[in-house]
């Protein structure tokens, strides 16, 4: 597991002020861990989950929230004897190198460095912590970086179970543009598989001046150093209730108290503070925002009647900002925002590909073709027939049975083709009749041996499965995703496994 070396670098006023230890360092430190009410409510659920094996979980927050201290708070509290942790920092790593760093992290060292040797060795890994009573979690911090393509290799790890218990436990920390990521439908079971999902929200005012102190006394509090009401109340604003923010506003309080030889810390101080950081109050930002509109008002008006030309767009551009500040925000759904003409072209070439599918009686469950309906339409035709949906990265523009591939967004396209497989990624050391399916088709390609066709995913099929999907241009995932979904069903002729 990473280590994290003390900084001997310390501030000033620590010992002119009768610290012991640095107060509010700019590196996340569990032993000032502040929690308050929620906070130790998501943080009681994250220890109990993972205690229970549930497998996939989810901690998002803001910049500065402080998830990387609850991360920290988390591994000092998890009894060391029974887990084996891998935390993980640097998401730029992708795909397989991500695989190799979370193998490094355990001490694993695998025959080869290629994918299929780190999974199988990360595999065997897992076995014998499990044997051993241990239980293994990965955590990997800042996982809003991870790509779509790693982020399918990570929930592949999920699947490593035995009859009644993960083998590992998986905690992404993110920043809310992960929920962006994970809203797509092509990483839909990864979504399902989140058990637990915390928020991390800002501090009160109150919890503001709680975790002040809370630093303060861990820190060997002089008993002289006080804040005022209004200080904290002005902290709050200039921070945002991030501990981070407050940290930094916090550290150039404690200078001040030096230059000004005094040991209370009041709004003056604070607004210095937050000065020399360039920080704003929270609920001045809008009006620094809407000065500023009304700036660039005056500024084209005032050129507008000296030249006698027309508004310019730039006037009404402004001026509709400016409206955003006195009117209300009308929400709009998606289809809103076609023109009639537009949306019926769209509606006219869905009811043509659905009906080129043979489909169109589902077209009142998908008018217009976005996620939550595709998502919806993909459910019924799972439930109802053999008929598979998938978005996959294709240059073609038919399916390879002929039928018409549908335009999706970010090169990615929808087809729809037949399969009996069910959809849902293959159980490892379990007898399934999908794996079986597989291990078929893998045989008819040559890449598995028909003795060792036995409906069990394990090392062996993982390997003919990622053979595969380097010969067909997938994904590297070792897992039945959509696209290796429709490039087995593409394997054998006609359409129908």
């Amino acid at each position: 597991m990473t280590r994290v070396a003390k900084s001997c670098h310390q501030p000033l006023y620590m010992e002119l002020l009768g610290f012991n230890r640095n107060p509010f360092p700019v590196t996340p430190d569990p032993e000032r861990y502040y929690a308050p009410q929620p906070l130790l409510a998501h943080f009681a659920e994250i220890l109990h989950f993972l205690d229970t094996r549930k497998g996939f979980l989810l901690v998002t927050g803001d910049v500065g929230i402080g998830k990387t201290t609850l991360v920290r708070k988390i591994i000092t509290d998890l009894d060391q004897h029974k887990v084996c942790i891998a935390l993980l920092f640097n998401t730029f790593l992708q795909g397989p190198a991500l695989i190799e760093s979370i193998n490094k992290d355990f001490g694993v060292k695998p025959e080869k460095p290629d994918l299929i040797h780190q999974l199988e060795a990360l595999n065997n890994f897992l076995l014998a912590q499990f044997v051993q009573g241990k239980n293994c979690i990965i955590i990997i911090d800042d996982a809003q970086n991870l790509s779509i393509e790693s982020l399918e290799l990570v929930r592949q790890l999920s699947n490593l179970e035995t009859n009644e218990d993960k083998l590992i436990q998986i905690l992404l920390v993110a920043q809310p543009e992960i929920l962006t990521t994970l809203a797509r439908p092509e990483i839909r079971q990864l979504r399902s598989r989140i058990a637990l999902h915390c928020k991390l929200e800002p501090f009160s005012r109150r919890e503001v001046g709680q975790y002040i102190d809370r630093c303060l006394t861990v820190a060997g509090k002089s008993a002289g150093i006080t804040l005022t009401a209004p200080a904290i109340f002005w902290l709050t604003k200039y921070s945002r209730g991030y501990p981070r923010i407050i940290n930094l506003l916090m550290d150039r309080c404690l200078y001040g108290l030096l230059a000004y030889k005094c040991s209370t810390i009041n709004t003056q101080l604070v607004r210095e503070a937050a000065k020399d950081l360039i920080l704003l109050p929270h609920n001045k930002r809008d009006i620094v925002k809407l000065l500023s509109v009304i700036g660039l008002c005056v500024i084209l008006l005032t050129s507008y009647f000296i030249a006698g030309l027309k508004l310019p767009m730039e006037l009404k551009f402004a001026q509709q900002r400016a409206s955003e500040f006195v009117q209300p925000v009308v929400k709009t759904y998606p289809e809103d925002k076609f023109e009639p003409e537009v949306k019926s072209d769209l509606v006219l070439k869905w009811q043509l590909f659905l009906t080129a599918h043979g489909l169109l009686n589902y077209l009142q469950i998908v008018p217009i073709p976005n996620v939550d309906a595709i998502n919806q339409l993909r459910n019924k035709l799972l439930q109802e027939t053999d008929v598979k949906l998938a978005l996959i990265s294709t240059v073609s523009s038919t399916t390879c049975a002929g039928q018409p591939i549908y335009d999706w967004q970010d090169g990615l396209k929808l087809v729809i083709y037949h399969s009996q497989l069910s959809g849902t990624p293959l159980l490892f050391f379990k007898v399934t009749d999908d794996t079986r399916i597989v291990q078929n088709i893998l045989v008819a390609q040559g890449l598995m041996s028909a003795m060792t066709v036995d409906g069990i995913m394990g090392p062996i099929t993982q390997q003919a499965l990622i053979a595969f999907q380097q010969r067909s241009g997938r994904a590297i995932t070792g897992q039945v995703d959509d696209g290796t979904a429709y490039a087995l069903s593409c394997a054998i002729r006609p359409n129908v496994l």
